[in-house]
């Protein structure tokens, strides 16, 4: 086990409009974050991305689909999701998450992939869902555990 921060939360309230950073996400079990467009997919009910992809995004890959079209609703610092597996759990702040699911899926009509072919961002996230709700904001710190008993941080 080791301890990592959450950096920011980003909250998509309308489709077609970039998500907002906010102070405070509240997130529901089954669910996700309350008020966000994209809660209540299964599985995939918030979505990471670690702070060091943020650079090689914007620095290195303007015109991608992560960069223009993705926004991760908690950007953390200190997780490689080359190295969770499903089944992890994330204590942050009052909350437990669960990776569903690392990484995520390259789009082929994405520019960046018709230049380069698979760039590596697909590796930088993880998807979770939500197995005990409450507040978080950012500055928690996170702390990464595998097979948590549910309701225990």
């Amino acid at each position: 086990m080791h301890k990592v921060e959450l950096i920011e939360v980003r909250i998509k309230r309308v489709r077609g409009v970039p998500a907002e950073s906010a102070d405070e996400a509240v997130l529901v079990e089954g669910f996700g974050i309350e008020g966000d467009v994209f809660g209540g997919k299964a599985g995939r009910e918030i979505s990471l991305f670690d702070e060091s992809s943020r650079l090689y995004r914007y620095e290195e890959r303007k015109d991608g689909f992560c960069t223009v079209r993705f926004a991760e609703n908690l950007l953390t610092r200190g997780i490689d999701y080359t190295l969770t597996s499903c089944g992890t759990r994330l204590a942050i702040g009052e909350a437990i998450i669960e990776i569903t699911k690392s990484g995520k899926e390259c789009h082929p009509e994405c520019p960046v992939f018709e230049r380069e072919g698979n760039c590596g961002m697909h590796l930088h996230g993880a998807y979770c869902k939500v197995v005990r709700g409450g507040s978080v904001h950012p500055g928690d710190q996170i702390l990464v555990k595998s097979d948590v008993e549910d309701g225990k941080a």
